[in-house]
């Protein structure tokens, strides 16, 4: 059989009791809000390493698309200056 114990002794024991079921209450709560933030912080950098890629590419192709037009206007400028000259040329002889 169990005995109570009472008096002050039962007191103590009941509030260390319940004082130690409040700290592994507090302990399981810690536990999965930890679980939860790592999950988060996970998903984050997921994130944010996808949106670091897809901005460095577009960039890129930024890069890419100006030099190609400006390569185009180069030529497109020379072709017309060259001839423009041939055509003074003819034009004079």
């Amino acid at each position: 059989m169990i005995r109570q114990v009472t008096g002050i002794v039962g007191d103590v024991r009941g509030i260390a009791s319940t004082g130690l079921r409040a700290v592994r209450t507090r302990l399981e709560l810690a536990s999965i809000e930890l679980t939860e933030e790592k999950a988060w912080l996970v998903r984050f950098l997921l994130i944010a390493v996808a949106a670091l890629y897809l901005l460095t590419f577009g960039l890129l192709l930024g890069v890419c698309a100006l030099a190609l037009f400006a390569s185009t206007i180069r030529v497109s400028a020379s072709c017309s200056i060259a001839m423009g000259n041939r055509t003074v040329a003819r034009a004079a002889s």
